[in-house]
């Protein structure tokens, strides 16, 4: 079962078309990372943080993303990310998404490939979450995803667009279409998410 649950957020509106955003990877040893932990405590994420990426713009582009985890029953493995918009010192959460593996349906993140970038440079972050889901009961279905979380220009809300990879029988990655919603996406943000799948194969 997968969810995304997305809380709209009256955030305000700017053009950060000149200015570049300072994105970066949290390392879990540094005090920003203490720093931030404990600012979202009241929102009670769920889960443990794999990996902490921050975007940094104006108070309208600083957003913190977390790659969360966690197991139920020993058996079920929940993966929990959270995109938290940062306003006034402290966090809200503007999307949460969800994906529930199982005894025959393994899923885990691809870290390394889930990233934050601005490849069409307009000074909104998009946020490429990368994970696999591995139905061990049936043949070729193992899929890598990429979801792509982004505002379109003068957009409150964020768009959610999806592409997939499938694993052949034979080993080898084949890419499908992407869904309507990236399509909508500027060029360069569905040739990045194209070329994360293309780089695993």
């Amino acid at each position: 079962m997968r969810k995304i649950l997305l809380i709209l957020l009256f955030l305000p509106l700017f053009s950060m078309a000149q200015s570049p955003l300072d994105i970066a990877v949290v390392d879990k040893t540094a005090p920003r990372y203490t720093e931030v932990n404990d600012k979202v405590k009241s929102l009670a994420l769920i889960g443990n943080t794999r990996k902490l990426i921050e975007v940094k713009g104006n108070p309208s582009t600083s957003y913190a993303w977390f790659l969360n985890q966690y197991n139920q029953q020993g058996e079920i493995t929940v993966l929990n990310s959270y995109i938290l918009g940062e306003q006034h010192g402290g966090y809200q959460e503007i999307i949460r998404f969800e994906e529930e593996g199982s005894g025959t349906k393994q899923v885990a993140y691809l870290e390394n490939e889930s990233i934050i970038a601005d490849v069409d440079h307009d000074g909104e972050p998009e946020f490429y979450l990368v994970y696999v889901t591995d139905r061990t009961s049936e043949q070729g279905s193992k899929v890598v995803h990429v979801l792509v979380f982004t505002k379109l220009t003068n957009e409150i809300d964020f768009t959610i667009g999806e592409i997939q990879g499938v694993y052949t029988n034979a080993g080898k990655l084949k890419i499908q279409e992407a869904d309507g919603a990236l399509l909508k996406l500027a060029k360069p943000i569905q040739k990045k998410a194209h070329s994360i799948l293309a780089h695993l194969k």
